[in-house]
């Protein structure tokens, strides 16, 4: 009829329902929905799009395919990704991009770069695989970080200004 909208060919924004843990989750939604609210404003305005964060949605994504978007020096960019960046003093996940070693992951400019030997072409399909015993052991020191913090709070009153999570130690 003479009120139905032309639908334009658009990525959908909507968030996905998301099961809110009790006590960290909201702070991952509020992660999350920044995230989104951000890439939406940067599509309607004609800019390029961030990595797509896929660990936000799944954090037990091991396995997907990409496109990359940007060759740089020492690795690539990628168009979505579920390694997730070097940050917080936890180090960035590792695994293989089309079987060449992935040796760290950081984000810059909103971009995450995942460090390879040798590069890729521009615009390649790639399949990816985050190491998925690694990624478990940082997510299992993570959750004892909070723990331990929560403890430290409550019984002594102490804050947690920094936590380190390394290869070796925690």
């Amino acid at each position: 009829g003479k009120h139905e909208r032309k639908r334009r060919n658009v990525p959908n924004f909507r968030l996905p329902k998301m099961k809110v843990c009790r006590y960290f989750g909201f702070a991952l939604y509020k992660k999350y929905f920044i995230w989104h609210n951000v890439q939406r404003i940067l599509y309607f305005t004609g800019h390029a799009y961030m990595t797509e964060k896929l660990y936000y949605d799944d954090p037990f994504l091991f396995e997907f395919n990409a496109t990359v978007t940007e060759v740089t020096e020492n690795g690539v960019v990628l168009d979505r990704t579920a390694f997730f960046p070097e940050g917080g003093g936890q180090a960035g996940d590792r695994g293989t991009i089309n079987g060449i070693e992935v040796s760290d992951t950081k984000t810059a400019d909103g971009k995450i770069v995942h460090f390879i030997p040798s590069p890729l072409p521009l615009g390649a399909e790639v399949l990816c695989e985050v190491d998925a015993k690694e990624r478990f052991r940082k997510m299992q020191h993570h959750t004892g970080e909070h723990i331990v913090s929560g403890l430290a709070w409550r019984e002594y009153g102490l804050t947690n200004v920094g936590f380190h999570l390394g290869d070796e130690d925690m």
